[in-house]
């Protein structure tokens, strides 16, 4: 019985120093095939049905109404000394969704006003809340942040051609709860009984964003997105009964499951002709803002005897803050009937922000290379409903990564880690 609630303590222990670190779906793959497609490098493209994802400015410009469909794949390849790590594939749906508000001519400038939705739901759950063993080597940007539900609405207004601004809020449910165990015997059996009680509660982080357009071959955008943490209250209440130990045994945990780190970004769209662009884009994600990244946990024992301690161990230090640099390319072929073929590549340097684990804890991701392409179809602009099919796929590079611990603190020598992440997206929209 003393095992069944060291058990318990340990389990709890775990969550206390073993939480998930990185952004999300969007910030991981860019969601909307075509920015995907161009290495994430989205910020300054003219795509109102994606703002939530991309540029929350983008919902007021063009006209009419717009809905975009999509479904992402990815499947990690990825290795702790040289053994293959059983990793879930990622997959979902994507909606953009864009609602003119306004549309009018105001003095000599027409001024245009758009409702905006962004919305990637996973297929198998909207979030993945979990409990790994605090020395297990963990790739905790792929283990728990990517498998989550991204919903963005936003609000967005049009000066004219030469300004859009933008804001709206990203959405996340955090979880509060109770886990009741009862720890017996019946006759020569051990008996456990357990309650579990869930509360989801909604919280937000701003997004805000601006294009301005000087002249028409260069479109400039920029924008800024708020801290989004998934905080977890777990308190964990046993009540013992067997010969010789009874009593209570409490644990209340205080954490972060999911975190997305804010981040400022700037990007540029140079269009040298009307059948090329060239896209670049800069984002500083602040990383450092998750310190200190790992639960509280308070823990109260009534067993009627001394129990045994506990010890504790010290999580990583604090993550470093990181510029991720895209660069995208798209050259459009003309087609029959007014139709026109896109073909689109990007490349996104992501350096990891996790420092050397050197301690107790083995978070083993490693700098991202990130190359990409991608094809785009769509019927004139000029008819009534134009139809556009977009598709992208994405190799993902984790560079390999050595890793020396310290002998005073951990018996393992080190670890070297590298992978690859394989992912691809298909869009269908249709704009009115």
């Amino acid at each position: 019985m003393r095992g069944a609630v060291a058990c318990a303590l340990v389990l709890a222990a775990s969550l206390a120093c073993r939480t998930a670190l990185a952004g999300d779906p969007a910030s991981t793959f860019s969601i909307g095939a075509r920015a995907a497609a161009l290495g994430g490098a989205g910020g300054a493209l003219e795509e109102p049905a994606t703002a939530g994802f991309l540029n929350p400015a983008a919902a007021a410009l063009g006209s009419g109404f717009e809905v975009r469909l999509g479904y992402l794949f990815a499947h990690p390849l990825l290795e702790y000394n040289g053994q293959r790590i059983d990793m879930r594939d990622v997959h979902g749906l994507s909606l953009g969704l864009r609602i003119p508000l306004l549309d009018r001519i105001v003095g000599k400038s027409q001024l245009r006003a758009a409702f905006g939705l962004g919305l990637h739901v996973p297929d198998r759950s909207i979030a993945r809340v979990y409990l790994v063993e605090p020395d297990r080597p963990s790739f905790v940007m792929w283990e728990g942040p990517v498998h989550r539900i991204v919903v963005v609405p936003v609000l967005a207004i049009a000066a004219g051609s030469f300004v859009s601004i933008g804001a709206g809020v990203t959405l996340l449910a955090d979880g509060s709860g109770d886990v009741s165990l009862d720890l017996g015997f019946e006759g020569s059996q051990t008996r456990t009984d357990a309650e579990v009680d869930l509360e989801l509660r909604l919280r937000a982080a701003p997004v805000v964003g601006v294009t301005l357009n000087p002249f028409p071959w260069i479109t400039i955008a920029g924008g800024y997105s708020g801290e989004l943490a998934m905080d977890i209250a777990l308190d964990v209440r046993a009540d013992i009964g067997a010969p010789g130990l009874a009593g209570t045994t409490e644990v209340a945990i205080r954490g972060t499951n999911d975190y997305t780190p804010p981040s400022a970004w700037a990007a540029v769209g140079i269009h040298p002709a009307g059948w090329i662009d060239v896209h670049l884009q800069a984002a500083y994600v602040m990383w450092h803002r998750a310190n200190p990244f790992h639960a509280r946990i308070r823990m109260l024992v009534d067993l009627g005897a001394d129990p045994a301690v506990l010890g504790g161990i010290v999580p990583a230090r604090e993550l470093d803050d990181r510029w991720v640099l895209s660069a995208g390319i798209e050259g459009r072929i003309p087609l029959p009937l007014g139709c026109a073929l896109a073909l689109r590549a990007g490349y996104q340097y992501r350096p990891t922000p996790i420092p050397d684990q050197t301690g107790w804890t083995s978070y083993v991701d490693s700098d991202v290379h990130l190359a990409s392409t991608g094809l785009g179809f769509s019927t004139p602009v000029a008819r009534a409903a134009r139809l556009r099919l977009d598709w992208a796929f994405q190799v993902q590079r984790l560079v390999p990564r050595s890793v020396a611990k310290d002998p005073d603190v951990f018996v393992v020598t080190g670890f070297r880690s590298e992978g690859w992440v394989l992912a691809s997206m298909l869009e269908i929209g249709i704009a009115f």
